[in-house]
């Protein structure tokens, strides 16, 4: 299969091979085809050059899923512009932050969201506000979604170009923008396009924000093959069974928390019974949780993935491994290339822990606007190890071991890992027991401050499932199955656990409020 070399060229290519099937539906039952979604795309691209919009120019998305959302980032690939979604949930700051780092001077957006914006001072007065829903936009610059170009807006985009910046959820301080190129975002719906078997017959449920690179892949790989993106706006586990349902949906991607929101809310199997596969990246999904799940969705093939937004997505689990290895995060997707490497850049061995570092063209061209951070964490691969080949790698401070087949564990992030006795211990082993336990349906451990031995105090935060879960019962558990030294000091349930902007649950979050509720006392 020969790739586009652009994100405009792809849906070009797929408006040309079918362009009356069916690209987008969105949440309320509307549908557009694939010429459809092109001549929408050709549209605002038109408007955006009348208006002075060039290429290598940002345009930031502040929306919710919708059409329009779908047709302006093709429209400013095309244009050889970058695109920057933000996510809806963000608050007024951290948008602001994105705003101005990645030096957008075009927001397309809802006049109420702008407005909010604009009373909250997290807006500069020369940004250009476009705004999609044209009955409240008055004299404002209104986005013309519907009309077919007569001589569609187009640019010289080549493969290295820049065709994104993908904000990081920043749950270790402001977020930073990753640079991304059209290579990476086509190579990328390749890569998943390949191992999923997607096709023309799919019909893939788009859950996850496009701001979160995990999210945004459900429309281009489906746009890729010629698959339909089906548009959804909300997490409530009975609406996404509900969607799954009315829209005959074969193909769901989940984080670990809405996974657990699934099998916690008990929908009925026949709501799931058109799905052929489900996937599941941004942490480990436990055990007990993926047996519920197979239990939910018997004919449906589960693919557990592992992947940053610096390098999109390293590897996967195939369904079949399963039963053998379900605590695997797999092997190196297609166009990547993973290893392990130890402190001094030499690889670890079967069995030793090492540092994940991916290289390859999924690769980002780093971070936007931020040459030091970009240094730490993009390295020439020659330059470390004089062995490798010479080419560009992220390291993505999260440590793995690998098998004698060759299978990858992980083991823990070097920002989250929990230091006790000399020990470091991942957070997710101490959850994995947790999980285990049917009641209890989401846990965070967390590191405090050293206690009166010197060493650091570990701290289970957990939430129950609905059924009644004692303190005495999880730390019985966890004494049961976890090295004495891994044993959390105590155990707490709470009403809710914080997550970031992806879903997933922010542990860095959970420490703070954990902080300020034991300082209130």
């Amino acid at each position: 299969m020969t790739l586009p070399t652009s994100l405009g060229a792809m849906l070009q290519v797929r408006a040309a091979v079918c362009g009356h099937g069916i690209a987008v539906v969105d949440s309320a039952g509307r549908a557009w085809n694939y010429q459809q979604l092109e001549d929408a795309s050709g549209a605002f691209a038109q408007q955006l050059e009348a208006q002075g919009f060039s290429g290598g120019e940002r345009l930031a998305i502040l929306l919710d899923k919708c059409f329009e959302y779908c047709a302006a980032l093709f429209a400013v690939a095309r244009l050889g512009g970058i695109a920057v979604p933000i996510n809806a949930t963000q608050k007024s700051r951290q948008i602001r932050h994105i705003l101005e780092n990645s030096g957008s001077r075009w927001l397309l957006s809802t006049d109420a969201r702008f407005r909010r914006l604009q009373a909250d001072m997290a807006i500069d007065p020369s940004v250009t506000k476009l705004i999609i829903d044209a009955a409240d936009c008055g004299n404002d610059v209104s986005a013309d979604f519907s009309s077919r170009p007569k001589t569609p807006a187009a640019a010289e985009v080549l493969g290295s170009d820049s065709a994104l910046l993908l904000y990081t959820s920043g749950s270790t301080g402001l977020p930073k923008g990753v640079e991304l190129s059209h290579r990476n975002l086509v190579l990328g719906a390749a890569a998943v396009a390949e191992y999923l078997t997607l096709d023309e017959s799919d019909r893939v449920l788009a859950v996850l924000p496009f701001s979160f690179d995990y999210g945004l892949n459900q429309l281009l790989s489906s746009v890729l093959v010629g698959a339909r993106c089906v548009l959804h706006n909300y997490l409530l586990p009975a609406d996404v069974a509900s969607a799954v349902e009315r829209q005959a949906i074969t193909g769901l991607a989940g984080v670990p928390g809405l996974w657990g929101q699934i099998a916690a809310s008990n929908p009925k199997a026949e709501a799931f019974r058109s799905l052929r596969y489900f996937t599941n990246s941004g942490g480990a999904l436990p055990t007990g949780l993926i047996t519920k799940l197979r239990a939910l969705m018997p004919q449906a093939k589960p693919f557990l993935m592992y992947g940053l937004t610096e390098a999109f997505r390293s590897t996967y689990l195939p369904p079949d491994q399963i039963e053998r290895r379900p605590n695997s995060i797999g092997k190196a997707i297609p166009h990547a290339e993973v290893h392990l490497l130890d402190e001094e850049g030499g690889a670890v061995p079967d069995g030793a822990v090492g540092e994940i570092v991916h290289c390859g063209e999924l690769v980002a061209k780093g971070y936007w606007d931020d040459p030091i951070a970009s240094a730490e964490r993009f390295r020439e691969l020659q330059d470390v190890n004089p062995s490798f080949e010479e080419q560009t790698a992220v390291f993505t401070g999260d440590y793995a071991r690998r098998d004698e087949e060759g299978f990858l564990y992980f083991v823990g992030r070097r920002d989250s890992m929990l230091k006790r006795l000399g020990h470091r211990i991942s957070p997710d082993e101490i959850e994995e027991v947790i999980y285990a336990d049917e009641r209890v349906s989401a846990a965070a451990a967390i590191g405090l401050d050293a206690g009166v031995d010197g060493h650091e105090i570990i701290v289970l935060v957990a939430l129950r499932s609905g059924c009644e879960c004692t303190v005495e019962e999880l730390q019985a558990r966890c004494r049961r199955e976890l090295s004495s030294y891994m044993v959390p000091h105590a155990v707490h349930f709470v009403d809710s656990l914080p997550v970031n902007a992806n879903g997933k649950i922010d542990r860095h979050e959970a420490e703070r409020r954990w902080r300020i509720r034991n300082d209130e006392r």
